[in-house]
This record gives C-alpha cells, sequence and structure tokens, in this order.
C-alpha cells in the first residue's frame, strides 16, 4: 500500500445474500478473479453446495472490505500452521465467521495485530448448547444463575455469547479450537473484557447483531483498536 495508514480495524457484513440469483459458476469465477486459482480450487473442496458458497461469498465480503479501505485488489491469501486463511502482506490481519451469512473483522495498515473474530446465531434449546466442559468455574456459575433468574433460553443465550468470545479468542491467537477453549475465561463481564490464554493476554468486545452474537478479539495491547472499531454493512455485491 502507498503512503501507508495507521491500522484502523472495521467490522462488516453484507446487507443481503450477496450471492442471491446468482449462479455458483459465477461466484466462483469472481474468487477466482479476486484471489487465485488455488483459492478458487480450495473453495470448491466444500461438498456441501451450500457451504461451498458461503465460503465463497466470505471471499467476497473480503475483498469488498479491502476495497473500503483502498486496499488494492487483487490479492494473494495464503494459510498459517492451522489453516487460517491470511494474507501476504503483514499490514493486513482478519477474521471470517459465518452464521447464515459470512462476517469479517479486518484490520488495514501499519503493524496490524492478528484478529479474531466470531458469530453465532443464538438457540434457545440450553441441550444443543455447547458443552459446559468447555467452561471455566466461574463462567458455569454465571451460566447456572442466568439459568435460575431467567429460564432455559436466557442461560442458552449466555451460553452462545460466551461461546464466539472464546472462540474469537483463540483465532486472535491462531490456534482456533486446537487450544481447549475451557481455557479462554470470559469471567463475568457482558460486553467487553480481558482474558488470558496461553500466556497471552487479549482483549475482547461481544455485540449483537442482525440477530446474532458477535465477538471480537485484539492482544490487549491493541485494545484501543476495539473500542474505534468501525461497524460497516456493505451493498450486496453485483456478480
Amino acid at each position: 500500500m502507498d503512503g501507508m495508514q495507521k491500522a484502523r480495524l472495521i467490522l462488516g457484513f453484507f446487507d443481503a445474500d450477496p450471492a442471491a440469483g446468482a449462479p455458483a459458476s459465477a461466484v466462483l469465477a469472481r474468487v477466482e478473479a479476486l484471489f487465485g486459482e488455488r483459492e478458487r480450487a480450495y473453495v470448491e473442496r466444500y461438498r456441501d453446495p451450500a457451504v461451498r458458497m458461503m465460503r465463497a461469498e466470505g471471499r467476497l465480503l473480503l475483498a469488498d472490505m479491502l476495497s473500503l479501505a483502498a486496499y488494492p485488489l487483487p490479492v494473494r491469501l495464503t494459510r498459517g500452521k492451522y489453516g487460517r486463511l491470511l494474507c501476504q502482506d503483514e499490514n493486513v490481519t482478519f477474521s471470517l465467521t459465518y452464521a447464515a451469512r459470512p462476517f469479517c473483522l479486518l484490520c488495514v495498515g501499519e503493524g496490524c495485530p492478528p484478529v479474531g473474530a466470531d458469530a453465532e446465531t443464538p438457540g434457545t434449546d440450553l441441550s444443543a448448547a455447547p458443552s459446559v466442559r468447555a467452561f471455566s468455574t466461574t463462567e458455569s456459575l454465571r451460566i447456572r444463575e442466568v439459568l435460575q433468574a431467567s429460564g432455559r433460553q436466557a442461560a442458552a443465550r449466555e451460553v452462545w455469547r460466551r461461546w464466539t468470545v472464546k472462540e474469537a479468542t483463540l483465532k486472535a491467537l491462531g490456534t482456533g479450537l486446537s487450544v481447549s477453549p475451557e481455557l479462554v475465561d470470559t469471567g463475568t463481564a457482558a460486553a467487553r473484557g480481558i482474558t488470558q490464554v496461553c500466556g497471552r493476554l487479549f482483549a475482547w468486545r461481544s455485540l449483537e447483531l442482525e440477530g446474532r452474537f458477535l465477538s471480537m478479539a485484539v492482544p490487549l495491547e491493541e485494545e484501543a483498536l476495539l473500542a474505534g472499531a468501525e461497524i460497516r454493512v456493505l451493498p450486496r455485491s453485483l456478480i
């Protein structure tokens, strides 16, 4: 990028399904034009057509957000140690997450830290929520308090909200769920907080958007980025 800008954190999602009405071949061709043949081939490895299209739409969202941040396209993507999708430019970091539609947390600018995002559509069935084994004693007590005060549906929502914080933090760590989510203790905070995992401190922020819980995480020393994160609803892409 010419004239390197200060790091900027943007959370974005489409206002509608970006591939609605478009043939899969056209969507995949767009992915190839933006990110290369190898990335198209990777997306095509998903056997379920719905999952394949969702992952393709995630790439289109990433491209639109890079354009929003005035980053030149096309770009080349690579994969890290745990299979995480990365940009070859160290001044771009991002995290894609999917909950019926793609969401993207993008950092562009000088010295961008690793970032993590996770979105979940909260169910109301507590028995279908993530296992209690994924939560610390402190978290389990808080979930039990919500259960006793407000019932099973509220407790299920509490579980899903805390789960998004755990996944976002582990994505920012760079390991994903190869590290046990129980090690990420979200404490008693509701909207934002600090957690430690594998000897590193992370700041997190939790939101409710479009009927989904979405959490973002960055290394603690970059906490100011979270406070200033932009939230953008992008217009539907035309294929």
